[in-house]
């Protein structure tokens, strides 16, 4: 009986793969996120699909070209694609500590707002999946839904709660649009954003981070600066930087 060189499975295995990452490459592609980049911001936009995958990475892509642009205007006012990204990390770093992890299923029931974005970045970022319950659902229905796709965390709008009041996910339920400032994505965004004379640290010790660097490469905080120091022919000033963040620690 003939066998099936185990190259000839590799090499099946390889050209799988290969169809695959192509197909994703030019769905990216059609949808905007890869173009013709400078170097640099073609190398952070690749790194971004790659520690976060499509989805996750789509909030960062646009954060890195157009951060200071309005990406979202609501009931609040207006949000920038670089705080939209801020505040899915965030979130992602509140949603870890919480117990949500790579495959857990996270239902969302939100009307259109900073919060269902939030919650879908968020989501995304962490590698859970993502469950869009339709809003015209009877309680009921939201119940087998959510039991049948093994929903872990709910994040909902006030207004549904009494219609989400008998799902009881494993992670617990979050609120996205409410008066209230407890248990809501608002209040798990602002724990995890914590601004101490000008040095933003992110709550947990960057989670999400910790799970897709080598230890020594987690940052211990970071210190958003209006530029960079640069000397005449536009490198950068290391050993400059170096000082200012000894004088910050000091």
């Amino acid at each position: 009986m003939l066998r099936r060189s185990p190259l000839l499975d590799t090499s099946a295995a390889l050209a799988r793969r290969a169809a695959i990452e192509s197909r994703s490459a030019l769905y990216a592609w059609r949808a905007g996120m890869l173009a013709l980049e400078r170097p640099d911001r073609a190398l952070a936009i690749f790194r971004a699909m790659d520690r976060l995958g499509q989805l996750g990475a789509a909030i960062a892509i646009a954060a890195i070209r157009h951060g200071e642009r309005i990406g979202l205007v609501d009931e609040l006012g207006s949000v920038t694609f670089a705080e939209l990204d801020g505040r899915s990390s965030a979130l992602a770093c509140g949603l870890r500590a919480r117990g949500l992890r790579p495959g857990d299923c996270v239902g969302i029931l939100c009307r259109n707002h900073r919060g269902f974005l939030d919650a879908t970045f968020a989501a995304a970022k962490v590698g859970a999946r993502t469950l869009y319950l339709n809003t015209d659902f009877a309680g009921p229905q939201l119940r087998d839904v959510c039991e049948r796709e093994g929903v872990a965390l709910l994040i909902h709008d006030a207004e549904y709660e009494q219609l989400v009041a008998s799902i009881e996910p494993s992670r617990g339920r979050l609120l996205a649009w409410t008066d209230v400032s407890d248990g809501t994505v608002e209040a798990l965004i602002t724990e995890q954003h914590r601004t101490v004379e000008g040095r933003i640290f992110v709550g947990n010790g960057f989670q999400f981070d910790k799970g897709n660097l080598a230890r020594y490469k987690v940052p211990r905080d970071v210190t958003f600066l209006p530029e960079l120091p640069r000397n005449p022919t536009g490198k950068v000033l290391k050993r400059q930087l170096r000082e200012m963040d000894a004088g910050a620690a000091s």
